[in-house]
């Protein structure tokens, strides 16, 4: 298969990886490559009617733990994601202060309304 492919040449540490072969493996290309965090979830049955699929699969997933991708980078939407924090922290302290200045405003005209008027 072409993600086979894709994981004997990942496992050889080969320079070329047939990523571009299918559809699936040119999208799966950015997380199988360096610097990628990967995890593989093999899906395996205890009945005996599956028995020659779930040795496949086991035989698959024990080939595709042997494959050493190298240090994850830092994930650049990560920070994104902090700055977005940060960004949404400085608008709610806007908005708290524009409430309490509603607030105040509401409560003079209240005032105002309640006076007596000449």
């Amino acid at each position: 298969s072409c993600f086979g492919d894709v994981m004997n040449a990942l496992e050889k540490k080969s320079k070329h990886v047939p990523y571009r072969n299918s559809k699936l493996t040119h999208l799966l290309s950015g997380a199988l490559s360096k610097g990628s965090k990967t995890s593989l979830i093999v899906n395996v049955s205890p009945s005996e009617l599956y028995i020659e699929e779930t040795s496949h699969s086991l035989a698959f997933a024990g080939r595709a733990k042997n494959i050493i991708l190298g240090p994850a980078e830092k994930d650049k939407g990560e920070i994104f994601y902090k700055d977005l924090q940060s960004e949404i922290r400085t608008l709610k302290n806007k908005l708290e202060k524009i409430n309490i200045s509603c607030k105040l405003k509401d409560e003079l005209i209240s005032k105002l309304k309640k006076r007596p008027s000449k």
